[in-house]
């Protein structure tokens, strides 16, 4: 998962943890709720995904991680 909190926060997301352990990223005047640990392989790739639309609806260019 750590690839997927530097993705958000090189594009500006704030991230934050909800009491029951999701992360909260919130940027590009959108919220967007993601499980606290990976539950497969797919997991990060889905949030990062997820971010990576947010930032196109956006209008945003993503800056690449790795």
């Amino acid at each position: 998962m750590s690839r997927v909190l530097e993705f958000a926060r090189k594009n500006g997301f704030r991230v934050s943890q909800t009491s029951r352990g999701h992360l909260k990223f919130s940027g590009c005047g959108t919220v967007i709720y993601a499980p606290g640990t990976p539950g497969d392989f797919r997991s990060p790739l889905n949030t990062i995904s997820k971010l990576r639309r947010a930032l196109r609806n956006a209008q945003k260019e993503p800056a690449h991680v790795g």
